[in-house]
């Protein structure tokens, strides 16, 4: 597969990854890993990264001092998988403290007159990047891409004074990113202990969680724990009527839509894997729904569970389509 071009501005040009570095692509060490230490060298690994160019924190290694002479990262390396995730960079700086790379990682040491090593670091997480490493790397039982083809990717090439400001701003939306979703990461923790609380302990008249330490005659043993007194354990069969879904019929095509994809007779949505919550959603007839209970105005739920972001949708006739809440596995 070609990779067709970008079109860039008049003053840009193209260049290489080998044009623009001062050594060919340096194979890592072939050493044994070591448990992490903080005070030997830190082995990187392709596992070691993540996808966003970044040092996992979570995955550390280490290798000794003598088996890392000669595989040392510079300020300003970036780094490229040979195998495994294929075409995942890094970009050493200094503040990683010391590092090796190990032997399915290519190492690059850039020519800091001819290039940004911090814009060559965002050109890697491009859309045409990505289609270059797919119509690039080598079928096998490992795809790989060596360093000879590595050197053949494609870079823009502005000005050098310009490559620094366009990284500087993508930088300044990446760490905005990273901390909107450390924000994302803590609103989700408080709002699992919330939901946990709310849902077994409830509100008081004024609006307050109830608490089983401070008032424990307002609660009651279950096989749930401590709940409130006017609260009872029920099964779902208890509050509500349990049945499969509708089978769709001969209009059901094999890529996951309806001929016509609309709501041709009337029926109802049928939501339900593999369809995704969207506008152009299955349509099912009105004889296909029947045997459920919509005839009955009653509403139907489809649950998708087993994948992040679980959804559910339910509608009835004469009522407006609104949102069911998936269960979650």
């Amino acid at each position: 597969m070609r990779v067709e071009p970008t079109p860039l501005p008049h003053d840009w040009s193209w260049t290489t990854l080998g044009e623009i570095s001062k050594n060919g692509g340096d194979y890592g060490s072939g050493a044994a890993v070591l448990p992490y230490n903080p005070h030997l060298p830190r082995y990187v690994r392709v596992t070691d990264t993540t996808d966003n160019g970044k040092l996992d924190p979570n995955s550390k290694a280490s290798i000794t001092r003598a088996d890392a002479s000669g595989y040392f990262f510079t300020c300003g390396d970036p780094s490229f998988a040979r195998s495994g995730s294929v075409g995942r960079t890094y970009l050493y700086n200094s503040g990683d403290g010391e590092c090796a790379h190990a032997g399915h990682v290519i190492k690059f040491a850039l020519n800091p007159v001819l290039c940004s090593p911090g814009f060559v670091a965002q050109w890697t997480r491009s859309s045409f990047y990505w289609r270059w490493i797919a119509s690039t790397f080598r079928q096998g039982a490992q795809p790989n891409i060596n360093a000879a083809g590595y050197r053949k990717l494609p870079i823009p090439a502005p000005k050098v004074t310009e490559q620094s400001r366009i990284a500087l701003v993508l930088d300044t939306v990446d760490e905005v990113i990273a901390q909107t979703e450390a924000v994302i990461g803590k609103l989700r923790q408080l709002r699992a202990g919330l939901f946990h609380d709310l849902l077994t302990r409830g509100l008081d008249q004024n609006g307050q969680l109830r608490d089983p330490i401070a008032h424990p005659e307002q609660f009651q043993p279950s096989p749930l724990g401590p709940i409130p007194k006017e609260w009872r354990v029920a099964e779902l069969r208890e509050v509500a009527e349990v049945g499969s879904g509708a089978t769709l019929g001969r209009n059901f095509d094999k890529g996951g839509a309806q001929s016509g994809g609309e709501n041709e007779g009337g029926g109802a949505r049928v939501c339900g894997a593999p369809v995704p919550p969207r506008e152009d959603s299955l349509w099912a007839s009105e004889s296909e729904v029947s045997r459920v209970g919509q005839e009955r105005a009653s509403t139907l739920c489809a649950l998708w569970t087993g994948q992040r972001g679980d959804w559910g949708a339910s509608t009835s006739h004469g009522l407006k389509e609104r949102e069911a809440t998936g269960l979650k596995r």
